[in-house]
């Protein structure tokens, strides 16, 4: 079963739209910077909604958290993450879970909330923006994610836990925006600000399962993930 309409959803859906025994929980905050309570409460109602009716109770949930959730302490952490880990609490409670904390999405999406959209749409018109090109980001192709999640469900890898599945290498915003500059043949018009940011994100635990999935993260990744996406040509 599945629950969301977004880029998630869609991925999962054929693999476990008519599943009765995986409810796949892909209905979340599409504006992760949105400053609207009345954002996280439809999600978290939603949620609880789903927690309560016993229906559901032979299902294990598979709920999508971020890898930006620090492993100690929550000081300084913007509402997002405060509302993951609220949801994550919620979902902890449900008899069969798990949780997939995710960085950023590559996959075709018209949302432009996201920070690939956003940057894509900028410098392909050729609009000017703000960007912190020093700022580390994490970025993996919504198929891997596909691909991970499926082959840890299916052979009950992570039981009543959370797993980061994300890219074993981080990029600058600067390196992406290269990338897609080399898509759209333009050079970006953005405005710097010197702001460092980066999330440490362990991947111990999803090391061990990429060669058997096939799955490389290397130096090519990312150019190849943006011009699947991302190029006309």
């Amino acid at each position: 079963m599945i629950i969301g309409n977004g880029l998630i959803a869609r991925a999962f859906k054929n693999q476990y739209g008519h599943s009765k025994d995986v409810l796949i929980f892909a209905s979340g905050v599409s504006n992760s910077i949105s400053p609207l309570e009345s954002d996280f409460v439809r999600e978290k109602n939603l949620l609880l909604s789903v927690l309560n009716l016993s229906l559901y109770a032979n299902f294990t949930i598979v709920y999508f958290s971020t890898c930006s959730i620090p492993s100690i302490g929550f000081s300084e952490i913007s509402p997002y993450v405060k509302h993951k880990i609220e949801m994550e609490a919620l979902v902890s409670k449900f008899q069969k879970y798990l949780i997939i904390r995710l960085p950023q999405i590559a996959g075709f999406s018209k949302n432009p909330h996201t920070l690939l959209n956003y940057l894509f749409n900028h410098i392909s018109t050729s609009s000017r923006f703000e960007a912190w090109p020093k700022a580390m980001r994490n970025i993996i192709d919504i198929s891997d994610v596909l691909k991970i999640t499926k082959f840890i469900i299916d052979n009950k890898l992570v039981v009543n836990s959370f797993i980061n599945v994300v890219n074993t290498h981080n990029h600058t915003v600067h390196e992406i925006i290269k990338c897609f500059e080399d898509i759209t043949k333009k050079k970006a018009l953005y405005f710097e600000k010197n702001q460092f940011s980066k999330t440490i994100v362990n991947t111990e635990s999803l090391n061990q399962y990429l060669d058997e999935l096939n799955i490389t993260f290397d130096n090519n990744y990312l150019p190849n993930v943006l011009c699947k996406y991302y190029s006309s040509g």
